[in-house]
């Protein structure tokens, strides 16, 4: 699942937080030509000044915070029985992101040549939707509904699948004789955060033990080595 998102480095200077406030919980699956199935589970939080994005898939449990009025970010990474944590200073701190976590909210904006917005439209857990038509050399090749005005992420030129209408909360990537299809859902939503102070903690939990710069980028170049596998 690790080559669904590209993972840059987030240079500080970029920051911008987001807009809305919302709570959403999404679901990933992809299947292979043969009929198994991988699951991933991402939950994203943000309000105009903090945003969380918390990501699970099997074993792995990533959480990455950016909380702009204490002026810190917080990374947490659990695979088997490692549990590490690292803290940056916003004002001091030269760069951080290396987690799939971070990567879900850090994606370029989807280029206008590579998508269509077509006449359906719904409402997809509260948000107003319209239909969109992912293309490739001028030919859909997938679908899925954008949440028109919405606006997930904490970069001006970055997000979470973001276009100039707004952010895709679902979509379908049919076989196409690839042998595999992937289903993002949109599962729970809210535009009020239930609990702000939990949320968006920046308390390391217990069995976390603080991790050094050797440790982040073995992590961060991870991810490369097993997209080459991929």
């Amino acid at each position: 699942m690790k080559y669904l998102f590209l993972l840059p480095l987030l240079f500080v200077a970029q920051l911008a937080l987001a807009q809305q406030t919302c709570e959403m919980k999404f679901q990933m699956v992809t299947r292979d030509s043969v009929g198994l199935s991988d699951t991933i589970f991402f939950d994203v939080a943000q309000t105009t000044k903090k945003i969380v994005v918390e990501y699970r898939e099997g074993i792995v449990y990533e959480r990455f915070v950016v909380d702009s009025i204490a002026a810190k970010v917080l990374e947490l990474t659990s695979e088997s029985d490692q549990k590490l944590a690292y803290e940056y200073d916003m004002q001091n701190d030269e760069f951080y992101g290396s987690t799939l976590a971070f990567a879900i909210v850090n994606q370029d904006f989807l280029e206008p040549e590579r998508y269509r917005l077509l006449s359906d439209k719904k409402v997809v857990q509260g948000w107003n939707c319209q239909k969109i038509e992912f293309l490739q050399d001028g030919v859909a090749y997938a679908s899925g509904w954008l949440a028109l005005g919405l606006s997930i992420g904490y970069k001006s030129n970055t997000g979470f699948f973001r276009a100039k209408e707004g952010s895709v909360i679902e979509y379908t990537v049919p076989d196409n004789g690839s042998g595999k299809s992937i289903t993002m859902k949109l599962v729970k939503s809210s535009k009020t955060i239930a609990n702000p102070a939990k949320v968006f903690s920046l308390e390391i939990p217990e069995g976390y033990t603080l991790g050094t710069m050797d440790d982040y980028y073995d992590y961060y170049y991870d991810y490369y080595d097993d997209e080459e596998e991929d």
